[in-house]
């Protein structure tokens, strides 16, 4: 990919920080078109053709990265990657492969759950409430 996209607003710390760590350029998409000015509906520099990998905090169903990279494409950029902090394994993985695109989570929530039973911040308990929680949630 050349650049990353952020979706606003909670990943634009995490992307300007993966950007600045990288040496990737970050975008963003804005949730709302501005009525003023360039009416900009990407913020940033980019070329049509150029392939971006979205960045978030988490994701769960994934319908909002659907949103984005409709987004992103209509101005003419290529997705194949979202990238984010946590998944919710909530069924977003699944529907992002169906549609073509990769998830790549630095921790899914049950590793997450997993190392903080493991270093006392929760109780096994709790660990097994999250565990049905995802269960009992998924979309897929």
């Amino acid at each position: 990919f050349e650049r990353l996209a952020a979706i606003p607003y909670t990943a634009i710390p995490i992307g300007t920080a993966v950007s600045l760590q990288g040496k990737w350029p970050l975008i963003y998409p804005r949730k709302e078109t501005k009525d003023y000015g360039t009416k900009a509906k990407v913020e940033g520099v980019y070329q049509p053709g150029e392939r971006v990998a979205v960045i978030d905090d988490l994701t769960t169903t994934g319908l909002s990265k659907f949103e984005i990279i409709e987004t992103l494409t209509h101005e003419g950029l290529r997705v194949e990657d979202i990238v984010v902090l946590i998944d919710r394994e909530s069924g977003a993985n699944e529907k992002l492969i169906g549609a073509g695109f990769r998830l790549h989570a630095v921790f899914t929530l049950t590793k997450l759950v997993g190392l903080l039973e493991e270093q006392g911040l929760i109780t096994h308990e709790q660990s097994l409430a999250v565990e049905k929680f995802i269960r009992e949630s998924r979309t897929v």
